[in-house]
Parts: structure tokens; C-alpha cells; sequence
């Protein structure tokens, strides 16, 4: 076998190389590796490295412009359809038959389930006023006794009526205490629909918000294609560079993203007012039409508070039960006065033939008076209960008093408080962010500004305009809790 020539070289180099020390040697022979490797890689039927790391053939510039404009026209395909699909959607939306506050309050009141079966509570109470004056019935008796010794005794017949006479006092509490019983039933129907209102109200407001948000998020989407196109055709023109274009896409799918949780929001909301409604059904969404920039309400909180102590529907069905308490009261006194039982009856005997006792056929009658000994009245228990239901009913009263004064007074502040933040976004922020993002954008068509400037100030208008939105709609929700907690209702947007 023949060996190549850098082995003899390498060879002489080691037999001449003269080393002082170890150190030395070492160093030596890594340089006559490194020698070995260069010489080797150039000789003849040597393998070639360097096909290991062949480059690919360059791509020419009109095939990388073809391929990039396909992959846009591509992208641009995808993108329009994206948009027609969500367009298409918000049309949708836009189709819907709209409902004013009232007709949707009025439609609440006439068709919620939940009311109309709290509304069966009065006739169910005044069935129960009815049923509280009815009287014992009296008892008809009959008999027949004969004779079982064949003795030939006379046999009798007898037929009798009683009937327990109850005082006066009796029934009259039994019938105030339906009476006051039926009042609350009444009293807790309206606090219901004072609830139900509000709740209402809220939905409602709710739904006039989102679509705000969602006209607010649509056009930051119109605004962020339209930064989008311009960006493509300065890099065309290669006035910018890629990094540029990807910021403005992302901002762009971003906004995409929050139109369709917008939309998916108010799609909730609408079935919100739906099951209020009553309605069922795709066919049964309806969308709400309104404003939430009402004019400033003005209040006196003292009036207020008066007729939420005095009239409130909660505070009325409290006054009520102190008075069906007092009633029970009465009533339990007089239930233990005893009733008396007042009978007649009426007897007939037959001829008896008997040899020793005979006795003609004779008829009888006679009357009977019972009255019970009242010795349970020794057990002063019930009273006691009834006298201790008083003076329950008594706090829970003036605790009522004390809560819808307090709901009044929070009430009042928050709405105040929520006009002054409302104030705030109108007149301020929303006017400075909007010269901001104009002057932003103007400086990007001069080159003044960045890319990353327009787009900070454009997630900073939409923050403004969202949160002023949701300054209306806490306002607007603010009045409503005021006019429910003062128990007064003339609402409208």
C-alpha cells in the first residue's frame, strides 16, 4: 500500500523537532495535526469536504417577486373573505327590529315569567281572606235503638243538629290577619316589579354600551386596514421595511379580534333582553335603540330619602307585617276564649207491648248546651310567641327603614360621582386624544412620527373612547339605582 506524502513529511518534521520539556511537546504536536489535515485535504483522491456544505443555487429577483406577490394576492384573498364573513355578521346585527327603553319595560311588565308568576301571589291572598271568615258547619245526627232481649221494649229514633257558636272577636282577627297578609302579597309584587325594572334597566343600558363599543372597535378596525394598506404600499415602494408591515398587520388582526368579541358580547346581551321578554326563538332578538348621553338629572336627596322611607314597596310590606303580627296577636288571644256548642235533637219511641211495663208511642225533644273548661289557657306560650312576633317585626321594620335610607344616600353619591366622570371624558380626554392621534398620523405621512407612535396613540384613543363609554353606561346605571333605591321610576333613554 502506497503512502501518501504528508506521512513521510510529518515524519521528518517529529524526528528534527528537538523538545525541552513536555509543555513543549504538547503544543508541537497539535501543530503537526493541524499540518497533517491541511496537507491531506489537498491530496489527490482526497474526500471533499467542501461539498458538505454546498450553498443552493441563488434565486433570481423577478421568481423571489413572483413568489412574494402570489403569497400576498393569497393573503389579500384570505383577508377579504375574513372581512365579508365578518361584515356579514354585523349586518346581522344591524337588521334586527330595534326597541325603544318604554316599549321594552312595557313588554317586561306584560310578558317575564318570573312576574307573572309572583303576580298569582294576591289572588292566592285573597282567596285566603276570603276562606278566613268561614264559619264551623253544623252536625246533623241520627239513631236508631231497638230492642235486642225480645222483651218486647219500644223502639226509638232520634235526629239532632249542633252547631259551635265562635264569638265575634274570632273571626274578625282571623280576617285582619288575611287582610294584612294580602296587603304584603301586594306590597312584594310591586317591590318586584321595582327590582325586575331595574334589572331591566341594566340590560338594557348594557346593550346601548355594546353597541357603542362595537361602533367604537369597528372603526378602529377601518382605521387599522387603512394604516395596514398604507404600510404595503410604501414597503412596495420601499420606503419602509418589513418590521413596519408586521406591526401594522398584527394591530390590524388584533382589532379584527375585538369587533368579534364586541359583537359575540352583544349577542348575549340581546338574549339577555329576550328571556326578559319572555320571547324565544332566533326571530325574538331585538336590538335596543337609544342614547346614553342623557341630560343631568337633578335630586334633593332629603325628599328622596323621605319617600323611600315612607313608600318604598319593601318598606310598606314591613309596615305590614307589624300590623299582620299585631293581628296574630289578637287572634291568638281570642282563640283562647272557648266557643260554646249549642245542639237540639229530637226522639221518637215506639209503642211497647211488653205484658209488665206497657207504654204508647211518644216523641221527644230537647236542647243542648257544651262548653269547653279553658285549662291549656294556663300555658301561656302562644301569647307570649305572638306578643315576641311583634316585637320582631317591629326592628325588621326599622331596619328596613335604615337600608333603604342608606341604598338613597350611596345611591345619590355614586350617580354624582359618575356625572363627574362622564363630565370629565366629554369635555377633556376625549377632544385631547383625538388632536393627539390626528397630529400622529399626520406626522407618519411627513416621516416625522413612527409607526409605533401612531399606533400607541391609536390604542390609547380606543382606551379613551372605551372607557368613556363605560363612564355613560355607569352613569345611566347609576340613575336607575337611584330611582330604585328612592322607589320612584320615570326612566327613559
Amino acid at each position: 500500500m502506497v503512502q501518501p506524502r504528508w506521512c513521510d513529511w510529518s515524519v521528518r518534521v517529529r524526528v528534527r523537532l528537538k523538545l525541552k520539556n513536555q509543555r513543549t511537546a504538547v503544543v508541537a504536536a497539535l501543530c503537526i495535526i493541524f499540518c497533517a489535515a491541511v496537507v491531506y485535504a489537498h491530496e489527490p483522491g482526497a474526500p471533499m469536504i467542501q461539498h458538505m456544505s454546498r450553498t443552493l443555487p441563488p434565486v433570481s429577483p423577478s421568481r423571489s417577486y413572483k413568489s412574494q406577490t402570489a403569497t400576498m394576492i393569497d393573503e389579500a384573498a384570505l383577508e377579504s373573505k375574513a372581512n365579508a364573513d365578518l361584515a356579514a355578521e354585523l349586518s346581522e346585527m344591524t337588521t334586527l327590529n330595534g326597541i325603544t327603553f318604554t316599549m321594552f319595560v312595557e313588554e317586561v311588565e306584560r310578558s317575564n315569567l318570573d312576574l307573572a308568576a309572583a303576580r298569582t301571589n294576591v289572588p292566592i291572598a285573597e282567596a285566603q281572606f276570603l276562606a278566613a271568615r268561614v264559619y264551623p258547619n253544623p252536625v246533623f245526627q241520627a239513631g236508631y235503638g231497638g230492642d235486642v232481649s225480645n222483651n218486647k221494649q219500644p223502639s226509638a229514633y232520634t235526629a239532632g243538629v249542633t252547631e259551635a257558636f265562635q264569638i265575634p272577636n274570632k273571626v274578625g282577627t282571623r280576617s285582619q290577619v288575611a287582610r294584612e297578609a294580602e296587603e304584603i302579597a301586594s306590597a312584594e309584587l310591586q317591590d318586584f316589579i321595582r327590582n325586575l325594572r331595574a334589572r331591566a334597566a341594566d340590560v338594557f343600558i348594557d346593550g346601548l354600551q355594546t353597541l357603542l363599543v362595537l361602533q367604537q372597535k369597528q372603526n378602529r378596525l377601518d382605521r387599522a386596514r387603512e394604516l395596514l394598506q398604507t404600510n404595503i404600499e410604501q414597503q412596495r415602494e420601499q420606503k419602509i421595511g418589513e418590521i413596519p408591515v408586521l406591526r401594522s398587520r398584527i394591530a390590524e388582526l388584533q382589532a379584527r379580534e375585538e369587533v368579534t368579541t364586541a359583537r359575540s358580547d352583544l349577542q348575549q346581551t340581546l338574549r339577555k333582553m329576550s328571556l326578559l321578554m319572555g320571547k324565544q326563538g332566533e326571530d325574538q332578538l331585538f336590538r335596543p335603540k337609544g342614547t346614553l348621553d342623557a341630560s343631568l338629572r337633578e335630586f334633593s336627596l332629603n325628599a328622596l330619602v323621605a319617600r323611600a322611607v315612607g313608600e318604598r314597596p319593601d318598606v310598606v310590606a314591613a309596615s305590614h307585617s307589624v300590623n299582620a303580627a299585631r293581628a296574630v296577636y289578637d287572634n291568638v288571644k281570642a282563640e283562647r276564649v272557648p266557643d260554646l256548642t249549642l245542639g237540639g235533637n229530637w226522639i221518637h219511641f215506639t209503642r211497647s207491648t211488653n205484658l209488665i211495663d206497657p207504654s204508647p208511642t211518644w216523641d221527644g225533644a230537647y236542647v243542648t248546651l257544651s262548653i269547653p273548661i279553658p285549662v291549656s289557657n294556663l300555658n301561656a306560650g302562644p301569647v307570649q310567641a305572638a306578643y315576641y312576633t311583634i316585637v320582631q317585626s317591629e326592628q325588621m321594620l326599622r331596619a328596613e327603614q335604615l337600608r333603604a335610607e342608606s341604598e338613597v344616600r350611596s345611591a345619590y353619591d355614586r350617580y354624582s360621582m359618575a356625572v363627574i366622570t362622564a363630565e370629565q371624558y366629554a369635555q377633556e380626554l376625549l377632544r385631547d386624544t383625538d388632536d393627539i392621534y390626528r397630529a400622529k398620523l399626520f406626522g407618519l405621512a411627513s416621516q416625522k412620527t413612527t409607526l409605533l407612535e401612531v399606533l400607541d396613540a391609536h390604542s390609547a384613543m380606543n382606551e379613551v373612547y372605551m372607557g368613556y363609554f363605560s363612564a355613560l353606561g355607569e352613569e345611566a346605571k347609576a340613575l336607575v339605582g337611584l330611582e330604585q333605591a328612592a322607589g320612584i321610576w320615570d326612566i327613559d333613554f
